[in-house]
């Protein structure tokens, strides 16, 4: 099974986070089945299997998706909610459709909107009382236009 692993090493049941959370409804399959690998090895304990940690390409470090949230909605209604909105509305457009040259489109706003605002994921608050110059959006047009097609 794909949500459970063995270490026999160190003497672990490694089940997945999702698994470990069905196995807890009793009378469940996942219950059933770690029930019966609890019996096989009885002096192993069970542990749950914690997200991966990813590198990005900028060097952080997370665990699971890292730009989950992060959607063109999302986006939009960050800036919106900032003082002068529409001036980073309109970069943001401007990158978007500069962007859509790219065959990753939302990677080239992505970038962009990380380095207009480096602390969004950490302290969005800070905007509301900041305002940040706009960043040339010009490098991430020559960024675009480098990447291959």
């Amino acid at each position: 099974m794909a949500n459970i692993r063995i270490d026999y090493q160190k003497r672990q049941i490694i089940v997945s986070k999702t698994f470990h959370q069905k196995a807890e409804r009793y009378g469940s399959d996942e219950a059933k089945t770690l029930r019966d690998i609890q019996r096989d090895y009885p002096d192993m304990r069970v542990m749950v299997r914690g997200a991966k940690k990813q590198t990005n390409s900028e060097g952080e470090v997370s665990y699971g998706n890292q730009y989950k949230n992060l959607t063109y909605e999302n986006m939009e209604r960050f800036m919106n909610a900032l003082p002068n909105a529409d001036d980073y509305i309109q970069v943001y457009e401007l990158v978007k459709r500069v962007g859509a040259t790219n065959p990753s489109t939302y990677a080239v706003v992505r970038r962009w909107f990380k380095k207009q605002f480096p602390l969004y994921k950490t302290s969005p608050v800070f905007y509301v009382f900041h305002q940040p110059e706009l960043v040339d959006f010009n490098e991430f047009v020559v960024e675009a236009e480098k990447e291959p097609a």
